[in-house]
């Protein structure tokens, strides 16, 4: 599959170019095509590249649709991720709780949503060895998909291995 993502590249960046160029680089097509361009280096291994490119999305998101608009939001969690997997814990767990906080406000706190960011925050708190705030965090995860989706569900099932 990696072979397949290097051949694929530059075709995702020319859609990229040919899409700022064309609309401009606040349109949501353009930034799409360079979040999916971000997600294709991010799966070879080109992990900063792809950093630099969500972060250059994430502003112009910010700016054209607000911070707390779910494509914003989205485009956060996968910043964080990155972040998480380059080694920039602190950083990572600033964006993760900012957008904790909004997807609590707008959907609840009982919304898989939610609950999916309450996940990575919890990851990124074990990762920096803050234990106990990381365990409290995949109990919320873990009782409020039980209660959503059920026990045998894949994503319950996910919560119980991660606490």
């Amino acid at each position: 599959a990696n072979q397949e993502y290097v051949a694929a590249e530059p075709m995702f960046a020319k859609v990229s170019i040919w899409r700022e160029q064309r609309y401009g680089s606040e349109n949501l097509d353009t930034l799409s095509s360079v979040m999916s361009l971000a997600d294709l280096r991010q799966n070879v291994g080109r992990l900063e590249e792809a950093v630099a490119l969500v972060k250059w999305v994430h502003e112009r998101l910010v700016k054209s649709l607000g911070r707390e608009n779910p494509e914003t939001l989205k485009c956060s969690n996968n910043w964080a991720c990155m972040l998480e997997e380059l080694g920039k814990p602190k950083e990572a767990q600033e964006l993760y709780q900012e957008v904790y906080d909004a997807l609590q406000e707008r959907l609840g706190p009982d919304d898989p949503e939610t609950l999916t960011a309450a996940n990575g925050l919890a990851s990124v708190l074990e990762a920096q060895g803050k234990v106990g705030e990381a365990e409290a965090l995949y109990r919320r995860v873990l009782e409020g998909f039980e209660a959503r989706l059920g026990a045998a569900h894949p994503d319950t099932l996910g919560s119980m291995y991660n606490l």
